[in-house]
C-alpha cells in the first residue's frame, strides 16, 4: 500500500482532514493511490523536519485513509481531502521505485463489552457534550450528529479528533489497543479540558468587567470635569489662579512654596464645595497669614517691660515674673537658643492680651 509520512498530525479512523502533499515522494505515493483504490497508509514521522523518512523516523502505528478530494497547486503541491478508515500498524517498509509503500496488519480496538464498558462508554459521551457545550468551537448540528451514534469504536475516535493536544500524546491514543483504557483515559482529558475553559472564561469575564468598570469611571470622571468647567468657569479655576498669584507674591521657603502649589494643584481636582476643598483652603489660607518676612526688633529694657506688664495687667505675678527673669537671660546671653514661653490658662484669663504687651 502508498504511504505518505505526515508531519505535525495524527490521522485517525472516521475523520476528515485536509492535508497539504508536498515532497516529491508524497505525491507519487498519491498520484498511485489514485489510480486504484484512492487509499493510502498515513503515518506520523517523528521529527517533522526529516525530509526524507526511514522506517526509524516513523511511528509503528498509523492510518489507512481514502482520498476523498484532490487539487493540485499552481506550485505542484496537493491539497487533499482524506478521511481515515481503520487502525493499522507497518509490518514491512520498502521504497517501489518513486514512492514509498509499506505491508500493513490491521490493529483493532479491543473490547470487552460488559457493564463497566457501558458505563465508561455512556461517561464519554456525557463528558464530551459537557466539553463541547464549555468550548463553544463546535457546531451544534455536529454535536447532534455525533451523539445520535451508537458505534463505540467511532465515537471515541471522533471525540479524539476533537480534541486539543500535542502530536505525540493524539499518537499514544492512536497507538492503545484496549478501548476501556482508551476511553477512561479520554474521559479524565475532556474533563479536565472542560474545567480549564471554565475557568480560563471565568478569568475572562473578571478582567472583562474591571476594565469595563475602569473605563466607566474615566468617562464619568471626564464627564464630571466636563460639567463642572460649564458650571464654573469662574468658579475652582479663578480662585485657585488667585491663590497661586497670593503665594508667589507671599516670598514663603522654597519648600514651603512648594508644598503650598501641590495643595492649589490637588484642590483643581477636588468638587468646589467638598470637605477636602474646605481643609486646603483652610491650610492655604493659614500658611499665607504667616509674617514669613515681618521681623521687629526686640525691646530688651526690662524696667520698661515690667512697666508695661504692671499698667496693662493686675495680678499674675508669676507670669510676670517668669517673663522678666526670661529677658533677663535673653539679653544677658544674646547667642541663648532659650525656651519658648507657653501661656496655659482658661479662656478670658488674658493670655493673649499678656503675649501682646
Amino acid at each position: 500500500m502508498p504511504v505518505i509520512a505526515v508531519r505535525d498530525t495524527v490521522i485517525f479512523p472516521f475523520n476528515r482532514i485536509p492535508i497539504y502533499v508536498g515532497r516529491q515522494k508524497s505525491q507519487e505515493a498519491l498520484k498511485n493511490a489514485l489510480m486504484g483504490d484512492k487509499q493510502i497508509f498515513f503515518i506520523t514521522q517523528r521529527n517533522p523536519k526529516t525530509e526524507d523518512p526511514e522506517l526509524t523516523d516513523l511511528y509503528k502505528t498509523g492510518c489507512v485513509g481514502t482520498v476523498l478530494q484532490s487539487v493540485q497547486e499552481s506550485g505542484g503541491g496537493y491539497k487533499i481531502l482524506i478521511e481515515g478508515i481503520s487502525r493499522a500498524k507497518i509490518k514491512t517498509f520498502s521504497h517501489l521505485g518513486s514512492f514509498a509503500t509499506a505491508e500493513i496488519t490491521p490493529a483493532e480496538l479491543k473490547f470487552n463489552f460488559g457493564v463497566k464498558m457501558e458505563a465508561a462508554f455512556s461517561s464519554l459521551v456525557s463528558e464530551f457534550q459537557r466539553y463541547a457545550e464549555a468550548a463553544g468551537k463546535i457546531p451544534r448540528e455536529v454535536i447532534k450528529d455525533i451523539l445520535a451514534i451508537n458505534d463505540p469504536l467511532k465515537i471515541i475516535y471522533l471525540v479524539i479528533g476533537y480534541l486539543p493536544g500535542r502530536v505525540a500524546d493524539k499518537q499514544k491514543f492512536l497507538e492503545e489497543d484496549d478501548a476501556s483504557a482508551l476511553m477512561m483515559h479520554l474521559i479524565k482529558i475532556l474533563a479536565r479540558e472542560k474545567e480549564f475553559i471554565t475557568v480560563k472564561k471565568d478569568i475572562h469575564e473578571k478582567v472583562h468587567q474591571e476594565i469595563q468598570k475602569n473605563q466607566r469611571q474615566y468617562f464619568l470622571s471626564e464627564e464630571m470635569k466636563t460639567i463642572e468647567k460649564e458650571l464654573n468657569k469662574d468658579g475652582p479655576n479663578k480662585e485657585c489662579s488667585d491663590y497661586l498669584k497670593k503665594i508667589n507674591s507671599a516670598k514663603m521657603p522654597k519648600e514651603v512654596t512648594k508644598t503650598a502649589k501641590e495643595e492649589i494643584e490637588r484642590m483643581t481636582k477636588m468638587m468646589p464645595f467638598s470637605p477636602e476643598a474646605t481643609v486646603v483652603r483652610t491650610y492655604i489660607d493659614w500658611l499665607l497669614a504667616m509674617p514669613w518676612n515681618k521681623k521687629t526688633e526686640d525691646n530688651m529694657d526690662i524696667k520698661k517691660v515690667e512697666k508695661i506688664l504692671e499698667e496693662e495687667h493686675w495680678g499674675l505675678t508669676k507670669s510676670k515674673e517668669r517673663t522678666l527673669e526670661y529677658l533677663a537671660v535673653c539679653k544677658l546671653n544674646k547667642k541663648i537658643k532659650g525656651p519658648i514661653l507657653c501661656f496655659v490658662g482658661p479662656p478670658g484669663t488674658g493670655k493673649t492680651s499678656f503675649a501682646r504687651s
